[in-house]
């Protein structure tokens, strides 16, 4: 997790998202971060997203996807 930063972004989300995240940036805060915004869809929660972004690389991940662990330590491994 300390090799990791994860940005949660809320897009005005009506389930639980937030309070969830929350929890995770609680137990993690040097590498989890929750932020908040309006509506606006893919292309403006990636914009957003990125000026809150302070690592090397960034991967995006909606949130209807998902990540192979094993593939995604491998990935990350390599970086």
């Amino acid at each position: 997790m300390d090799q990791l930063e994860i940005l949660v972004v809320n897009d005005a989300s009506t389930d639980r998202t937030a309070d969830i995240a929350k929890k995770y940036e609680q137990r993690y805060p040097d590498s989890i971060k929750v932020v908040t915004k309006d509506n606006g869809g893919h292309g403006s929660t990636l914009n957003y997203s990125i000026r809150y972004a302070t690592g090397k690389y960034f991967k995006m991940l909606d949130g209807d996807d998902w990540f192979d662990t094993d593939q995604f330590i491998k990935f990350i491994e390599q970086l």
